[in-house]
Formats: structure tokens, sequence, C-alpha cells
């Protein structure tokens, strides 16, 4: 079945990169590459940068294990190989901008080549018909996907902004290959998708670890040729635009950057900090919220495009031009007034606080709500054992799949405390709901409704979480970092999923619940995961519980 294919490539990407990425952290700093700080740099230290090394065997993982091996798949693996050792020979030792350049005309050319993925046209962009290329079609669509390289590579210049872009278009890129029926690129961009969500656990600021140039450039040729399959593969069904639109941001700023260069006279590759993170960073905007305002652009774009994919090509294209120039023309004005000064309240989502210090029975109330989370986040993952065995071996499996790798995260011995914890509690948590939801509805316990129990559980625990922001001693934002702006727009994007898809799974539901337990598994566990380790048992005892019970029906 496709749909659980998909889940278990997702997983994997994720899941191997999370595995990978301590020890090749180590093992950079033991042989000295690292990203050294510079006047150019936004990082103070040094920081290792081979984590390119992770993304890629994750991704080649995946695809090995899930894809149909054909033509298609070969040529991408021919050229994902090529572009990763170019970008590892300049992570290891810098070569030349020339060489590095050669390097990815020969990976897109043996890619487009091998696998035959020129495009024959760009659609009809200016309502005078379809510009077809001709014999210009091969040439096209190297220096497309080699500008496709360049820009995400450009853009890898804050914590965390490669890697979520990168996310957000592979997600983006997932829903149009399922809606094209394509299951290769649905592997392909799961598997995408998951290795950058396991990396910004690490690379999200404070980055732990940067990706390189084997990384990015992976990440950018990945994502050039998944976009111009879509286009090929999908028939018509997909305009040439659409992936435009949804790589926009990475692709406008290289382009605008460019011409800014090519106006003042300087070398096209020459570094300087013209690139549009560097702008925000100028007006004063903190280093995470530069990260997740391109984020909120990067989803608002994705979901542009797949919203409007069945739109005229020349309305997609003229809706893109007014984007980008309402874009830059505002901020073209607000780098004029400078009016922006410090933080925006709206990117760091706070609730209000009281001081605890010197009030002993505000202080007490609070430690009683942190039991009392505590316990009710511990009662959701055991009402997930009432749940009788489903009649496929497909929840089983997964259950299996989540405890083995979770297991495996927790003996690592680096990555003990709240590395880990906390990312792998919010999935597992986000499963459970989602178990609850659609396999719970005739269950009873001591003869009321299990989801009734369950809703009465999520209703405390909604009012215990807002009590606990509101009373913290120590003030920490709900959403803190770029990874979980970008966690809230994947959920928030549920409501615009086909109607019945999330009806057959109670999707609104599930994704309000998640965000409940999100809140609340992050005030509980914040800063003290080791400290739960009931919530930690009860999470590894419900997924035993679970995969056992089904497989063994099965």
């Amino acid at each position: 079945m496709p749909s659980l294919l998909v889940f278990f490539t997702f997983l994997l990407g994720l899941f191997t990169c999370l595995v990978l990425v301590p020890p090749i952290s180590r093992l950079a700093v033991s042989i000295g590459i690292m990203d050294q700080a510079d006047d150019r740099k936004i990082h103070s230290q040094s920081i290792p940068r081979l984590g390119g090394i992770a993304i890629f065997f994750s991704v080649l993982l995946s695809t090995l294990l899930f894809c149909a091996i054909d033509r298609d798949i070969k040529a991408y693996l021919a050229g994902g190989i090529i572009i990763f050792l170019i970008g590892l020979s300049d992570d290891l030792q810098e070569i030349t901008h020339r060489q590095k350049f050669l390097g990815e005309l020969i990976a897109v050319s043996v890619a487009v080549v091998i696998g035959d993925q020129s495009l024959p046209a760009l659609g009809n962009l200016f309502m005078t018909g379809d510009i077809v290329l001709g014999y210009a079609s091969l040439l096209f669509t190297i220096v497309a996907l080699v500008g496709v390289v360049n820009a995400v590579n450009l853009i890898d210049g804050l914590d965390g902004l490669a890697g979520g872009a990168t996310a957000i278009a592979s997600l983006a890129f997932l829903v149009l290959a399922g809606l094209t029926d394509n299951h290769n690129l649905m592997f392909m961009s799961a598997a995408l998708f998951g290795a950058c969500l396991g990396f910004l656990k690490f690379n999200t600021h404070p980055a732990h670890i940067f990706m390189g140039d084997s990384g990015s450039l992976f990440l950018g040729y990945s994502l050039g040729y998944i976009a111009v399959n879509l286009v090929l593969e999908g028939r018509g069904t997909v305009s040439p635009v659409t992936p435009l639109i949804v790589l926009a941001l990475p692709i406008i700023d290289t382009i605008v950057v460019m011409a800014r260069r090519a106006r003042h006279r300087k070398h096209l590759f020459s570094p300087d900090n013209s690139h549009l993170h560097h702008r925000l960073l100028a007006l004063d905007f903190s280093h995470g919220m530069v990260v997740a305002i391109l984020y909120f652009f990067s989803y608002l774009l994705a979901l542009v495009a797949i919203i409007g994919r069945k739109a005229p090509d020349y309305l997609q294209f003229y809706g893109l031009l007014a984007f980008v120039a309402a874009f830059y023309g505002n901020l073209r004005l607000m780098e004029r007034a400078h009016v922006i000064k410090g933080s925006l309240w709206i990117f760091s989502i706070q609730l209000p606080f009281f001081k605890l210090q010197h009030n002993p029975r505000l202080h007490r109330l609070y430690i009683s709500l942190l039991r009392t989370a505590k316990y009710l986040l511990v009662s959701i993952f055991v009402l997930t054992m009432f749940i009788p065995p489903v009649l496929k071996g497909d929840i089983g499996i997964i259950a299996g799949f989540l405890l083995a790798l979770f297991l495996m995260l927790l003996l690592i011995p680096q990555d003990k405390g709240n590395r880990f914890i906390l990312f792998v509690i919010y999935f597992i948590g986000a499963f459970m709901v989602f178990l609850m939801h659609n396999y719970a509805g005739s269950v009873q316990l001591f003869g009321i409704p299990l989801l009734a129990v369950s809703d009465v559980v999520f209703c405390i625990l909604l009012l215990v979480a807002i009590s606990l922001a509101a009373i913290r001693a120590n003030p920490v934002a709900v959403l803190s970092t770029p990874l979980e702006y970008l966690i809230l727009f994947l959920v928030i994007s549920v409501p615009l999923l086909p109607e019945p898809f999330r009806s057959q799974f109670h999707l609104l539901v599930v994704a309000g619940k998640s965000v409940i337990m999100f809140v609340a598994l992050k005030l509980v566990l914040k800063l003290r995961a080791q400290r739960n380790r009931k919530i930690i048992l009860a999470a590894l005892a419900t997924l035993l519980v679970v995969a056992l019970r089904n497989i063994l029906a099965f």
C-alpha cells in the first residue's frame, strides 16, 4: 500500500539521519573539518560541517529500499552520488568555484541524459501558446537544474534555513506526486522530507552541525530533479510553473543577488551580505526570527502552488511575479525607513507570566499543575493500550518500527537528555492520538466510551497547559525555535487537505489534539526530560503493547 510505504520511507529517512548525525559530528571535530567563524559568518565559534553525509545516506538508503529501481531512479542516484562527492570534496578541502561548477554540470548532465529528463516546453506563460524549447530542451533543463542546485546552496547561510526550506518544498512535491499517482516521486520526496526534518534537530539555531556543500548541493539537486520529473511524469497535469512557485524563494533570491553583483561589476560567485536573510538580519530581526519568516513564506508559496495547480500557466506565472514584486518592494521600503526595530512579538508567541519567586502559594500550585500534566500525559499513552488489534498488520509494523528506533536512539551514550527525547515523544504522541480517533470508536472502558474518556483527559490537559504556561517561573516561549514553527505550519495545513481524506482519518481532531499534547509535553519535559521517566516508560510500554497485539493478531 503506497501510503504505508511512504510513511515508512519518511520514518527511515528521519531516524537514519538522527542516528548518523552525532557520530559524523564527532568525526568532523576529530579530523578538524570545521566551519570557522569570520566577519561574514553568523556563528561566533567553529562548527563541524559534514552533516551532508547524514542527509545523503539517509535519502540513499530510503530510496534504495522503497523505490522501484527504474531508469529515472538510476539517473537520480548516478547524478546524486557525483554531486555529493563534489560537495564533500569542497567540505574536506575547498575547491575553486570553477571546479565546483564543472562538477555540478557533470552531475546534472549525467542525470538528465541517463533519465531522459529534458523539459520539452515551459507552458503558456504569456497567453500566446506553449513556449516550446525544441533543440534547446536538453540545455535548458541542465542549466535550470544547476541553477536550483546553486540556489539552495546559496541560501544555506543561517541555521536551519536550507534544511527547513527543502523540507517544506519536498513535502509540497510529495503532495503533488500523490495527486499524479507517481509512487517513486512520493518515496523520494518522503525520504528527503524525513532526512531534512531529522537534520533540523541538530541544525536549528544554535546549530550543532552544518550540512556543508555536500548537503546543500545534494538537496538542491534532489529538489530540481523531482521538480522536472513532476512536470514530465504528470503528463500535462502539473504545470512547469507549479514547481517554480514551490522553489521560488531560493531561486528568486539567487537571481536578485546575481543581478545586484552584476550591476556593481562584482564576481557572480563572490561572497557578500546581499542575500535575503542578510537583509532581514540588517533590519534587526533575530536569527531565529529571520528563519521563521522565511519558513512562513516558503510554506505560503508551497500552499499556493498546490491549491492553484490547476490554474492556467499564465495566471500562476503572473501571480508569482506579483508576489515577488510586492515582497521585494516592501522589503526595500523597510530598508529605507528601517522601521523594524528589535523583536516582533508575533514571532515569539508567549503567554502572560507571573513571578513565582516571591509567591509560595503560586509556586506550590505550579508544582501541582506540573505533576497533574505529567500524569495526564501518561494516561493518554496508557489509554491507547486498550485499543483492540486492527485487522491489518500496518499498525503493528509501524509501532514496532517506532519502538526499535526509539530504543536505539535512547541507547546512544552521547545523546542522553533532551536531544532526542522531546522530538521522538512528540512524534509518538501524535501517532497515539491518530490511533485513538481511528480505531477506538466502539471500545468501552468500564462502560464508558474510550473516546469520551480521551476527550475529557485532553480537555483537562488543555486547561492545565494554559495554566502552566501562564504561571511558569522562567518564561519560555510556547514556540521558541524555527523547527517548532515548521511543525506548526505543517499542522495548520491539515484543513487544506482533500475533505474525503480528512474525514476518513479524522485529521482535524487529530491535529488539534496533537497540538495540545505538543504544548503540554514541552512544558513538562523542557529542561527536565530525564526527570520525567514515567512519560518515557509509558510511551515505550504503549508502543510495545500496540506492536505485539497487532502483529500477533495479524
